[in-house]
């Protein structure tokens, strides 16, 4: 399932950011290395919980700070939504 968020990840940051697939590491930085501003990180948290079904908190987003914590984190919300 991790590779099937990380695929979505990818898709989503290039999708509203325009970035290349390939500057989607893990370790990008969602700020520094995707120009991610603050109206690009609604947009992106928006579309993961329409995507997965999910809400992220407000706190949990703002600790999110590169691509690899972004699919961590979906991936905890996912399986926390699958137990029900």
């Amino acid at each position: 399932m991790s590779a099937e968020i990380r695929q979505k990840v990818v898709a989503v940051l290039v999708d509203i950011l325009g970035v290349k697939p390939e500057a989607c590491t893990p370790e990008a930085r969602l700020a520094e290395d995707l120009q991610v501003s603050s109206i690009d990180q609604v947009d992106i948290i928006a579309e993961f919980e329409n995507t997965f079904g999910i809400h992220i908190l407000d706190s949990e987003a703002v600790k999110v700070t590169t691509v690899g914590k972004m699919t961590d984190l979906l991936s905890a919300k996912v399986a926390e939504k699958a137990k029900g």
